[in-house]
């Protein structure tokens, strides 16, 4: 089922505010605190989940500084390794692919 022209209207006014605003985090805050209370309102009028769980999922994503995942700053990065150690990944690699 794809959005009506409505739920691509409220994901416009996401984007929208997102690129106007200032980086003023109590502002931030209020904005988010206001479009959560509306999305709930209009769960309870729609119950269009849908719209209401992807908006929630567009302002997280904008507006908190989270990482994509547990794992993303796990680990060890490949480009300073020297090149034994590459090898080696490499190696391990074709491994698990065989």
């Amino acid at each position: 089922m794809s959005p009506n022209n409505s739920d691509m209207e409220f994901y416009d006014n996401i984007l929208r505010h997102y690129s106007e605003m200032c980086k003023d985090n109590q502002n931030i805050e209020i904005w988010k605190n206001k479009i959560y209370i509306k999305l709930m309102n209009l769960l309870t009028k729609t119950e269009n989940i849908l719209l209401v769980r992807n908006s929630i999922l567009l302002i997280i994503s904008l507006f908190d500084n989270l990482p994509p995942d547990s794992y993303n700053n796990h680990g060890f990065s490949f480009s300073k390794s020297n090149k034994k150690d590459k090898k080696q990944v490499i190696l391990n690699l074709k491994e698990e692919i065989e």
